[in-house]
């Protein structure tokens, strides 16, 4: 909030609820209230709209669906028919607690390969995985790759099978239907636009929650891969 009042910047929109005081320097607002991120954000985008008579700001598109991206060789198109399944295991080290367990990603991924193309895409939390989880998988993983490639690939896939983490929203971003497997993470603030995919969460009486040190994980150990895989 500070850096678009310092900045001069005529008119500045939010909610004033993230940070303490951050309603001051707002010139325009929408109410908080518990909802995605995404929807507050639209409704942000919609109120500022209304106020320009501008049309459809508050409407959700996937804005890296058609922009021009670096072409990426790393998981050709085929002319098969299956469908190709991207599978992303990893998140931050912060965000450790959002991980399904490993086990249950080998799994999957046994009962998806006969049927589909599948990928693995280890970020730099998983490097110690990037030779063991396809010898024990039997599927491949993505070599690593920039930012733009990685997003290249993404927008060739039919899905993404994936945690509260960064990819998630890439994939959104890029039109792609997504899995999202979610535990400690509030799936409604942490939820997804309507019509880009499926939340899978068990619900558990301590869940959601925001102790990233949680050792039980039970919101996510208990996760079960029929569960997963039943919304394929």
């Amino acid at each position: 909030a500070l850096i678009p009042c310092f900045a001069g910047i005529p008119e500045r929109w939010g909610d004033g609820h993230a940070k303490e005081g951050a309603a001051w320097l707002q010139t325009g607002a929408a109410a908080f209230k518990k909802q995605s991120r995404y929807a507050q954000a639209l409704r942000l985008s919609e109120l500022f709209g209304e106020k320009h008579g501008i049309q459809n700001l508050g409407r959700f598109e996937p804005v890296l669906k058609d922009i021009q991206l670096p072409h990426s060789d790393a998981w050709p198109v085929s002319g098969a028919t299956r469908q190709r399944i991207l599978l992303v295991p990893g998140t931050s080290r912060a965000g450790a607690c959002k991980r399904w367990p490993l086990p249950e990603w080998i799994q999957l991924a046994n009962e998806l390969k006969g049927s589909a193309d599948l990928r693995w895409s280890l970020g730099p939390t998983e490097v110690a995985y990037r030779q063991w989880l396809p010898e024990k998988s039997g599927v491949e993983a993505l070599p690593a790759l920039p930012f733009w490639e990685l997003a290249s690939v993404i927008r060739t896939v039919d899905r993404v099978i994936v945690g509260d983490t960064g990819l998630l929203h890439l994939a959104i971003l890029l039109g792609v239907q997504v899995t999202a497997l979610m535990g400690p993470s509030d799936p409604v603030v942490s939820g997804i636009p309507s019509g880009c995919g499926v939340i899978v969460r068990i619900g558990v009486e301590c869940s959601p929650c925001r102790e990233r040190r949680c050792l039980r994980r039970s919101c996510m150990e208990y996760l079960q891969m029929d569960k997963v895989l039943a919304t394929l």
